[in-house]
């Protein structure tokens, strides 16, 4: 049995559906099953995946009632055991990945690896925990749609809600983790996922269908105690936000005591400076004064002699 089949969701977006295409033909791995299926596009899409030199498995063009009904008529065409979606404009990060995941294989009914979440020329690399609660689905944190293999039989048996035109497979997570289906990560980065569809531009339809799915899964019960939670997990994080501004300020603080304090040495190493310049020129001062003094000595003694030896010829003068 094929242990992959890839579904490439297309719908007027040429130059997407290009890099899609290249990602999938390069890869060293092509133990695989590829199913395109394009919307009827008018922008040339169609005419590309016929001259492609990768030939998909299956390739459908024709309208459809959107992206979760155009995944359906992939998953009914599907033969692989796992299936990844993989929509026009994203694409695998390099040639190896699909063999990069069958070496790090785990079995489990959704086995998820991490992605790339890029929008213009800026990206970030999301690495996803081992683990998903119930509450991470709540807040809306899970695995990327592209970066997952998905056991086939449990979208054959029930596909993708089309009620829903963001979160259907998010839904589908939901429905698996409350029946008990095991998830498995792999440390494997899986694809480049585009941040310009609409669950990344209508944020305001996301959360209104999140809210919806939620409701419609979860008990009453269960739906107060996620609320709670969300209450308890806001009371704590303004606690810590408190704590972390006071902290920023008490650090503040200590760096204007240590700013005076370095200001305090700064000013006495100014005065000690100062002293010891006027001890310097106090004992030059003093230096030169001495020297003065025992000028004015000599010149004092040389003056007491001189006078001697004149009145010593004065006395001999006056006696001759």
């Amino acid at each position: 049995m094929i242990k992959f089949t890839i579904v490439t969701i297309n719908y007027n977006n040429y130059e997407g559906l290009r890099k899609t295409c290249e990602s999938v033909a390069e890869q060293t791995f092509q133990n695989f099953e590829w199913i395109i299926i394009d919307g009827g596009s008018k922008d040339g899409s169609k005419e590309y995946v016929e001259q492609f030199r990768r030939k998909p498995d299956y390739f459908v063009s024709e309208k459809d009632a959107g992206v979760y009904d155009a995944m359906n008529k992939g998953i009914a065409a599907a033969h692989g055991e796992y299936l990844l979606f993989l929509n026009s404009g994203d694409f695998l990060v390099d040639g190896n990945v699909l063999q990069h995941v069958i070496d790090n294989w785990q079995e489990a009914d959704i086995v998820y690896g991490d992605a790339f979440f890029c929008r213009g020329s800026e990206e970030h690399e999301e690495h996803y925990p081992e683990y998903f609660s119930l509450y991470d689905y709540w807040r809306i944190y899970t695995m990327c749609h592209q970066a997952t293999f998905i056991r086939a039989s449990l979208l054959q048996e029930r596909g993708y809600d089309t009620n829903y035109r963001i979160v259907a497979d998010f839904k589908r997570w939901i429905e698996w983790k409350l029946e008990g289906r095991s998830f498995c990560h792999i440390p494997v980065t899986i694809c480049r996922y585009q941040l310009d569809g609409i669950s990344s531009t209508n944020l305001e339809l996301h959360h209104q269908e999140h809210d919806q799915v939620m409701k419609e899964l979860l008990s009453p019960v269960m739906y107060e105690q996620m609320e709670y939670i969300d209450q308890l997990k806001g009371h704590y994080e303004e606690v810590l936000r408190n704590r972390d501004q006071e902290l920023a300020r008490r650090d503040q603080e200590l760096a204007r005591r240590d700013q005076e304090i370095a200001n305090l040495h700064t000013e006495i190493g100014d005065r000690d400076n100062t002293v010891l310049s006027l001890h310097n020129e106090l004992s030059f001062w003093k230096g030169k004064n001495l020297k003065h003094l025992k000028e004015v000595r000599l010149l004092s003694y040389i003056c007491i002699g001189e006078t001697a030896i004149l009145l010593s010829a004065l006395l001999i003068y006056l006696t001759t």
